[in-house]
């Protein structure tokens, strides 16, 4: 059993913790830039970013939509992920 993190990366998970898990937890499936991941029931953006991100401590420069709609940077603690959400996320990047 695998879940996928940032940039493509994998971790593996032994089987059997990953079940017990899931037994515990209730968990949903969404896909962060198109790569699938379960998370937890009641996940909000702000902990996916987090997982996403784990060295970050502010998320200046990045922009994140569900389902194809921008939500606003003051409501990432409190946005509930659903079942089957996608979720877009952005990083503005300097350059010429």
């Amino acid at each position: 059993m695998q879940i996928i993190l940032s940039k493509g990366k994998a971790s593996n998970i032994a089987y059997g913790l990953f079940t017990n898990k899931c037994k515990i937890m209730n968990m949903i499936t969404i896909k962060v830039n198109d790569i699938s991941m379960s998370i937890q029931v009641g996940s909000t953006i702000l902990s996916i970013l987090q997982i996403q991100f784990p060295d970050k401590k502010e998320f200046n420069g990045i922009a994140v939509a569900v389902n194809e709609v921008v939500i606003p940077k003051k409501q990432w603690h409190t946005y509930q992920l659903q079942e089957h959400d996608n979720i877009l996320i952005i990083i503005a990047a300097q350059g010429g």
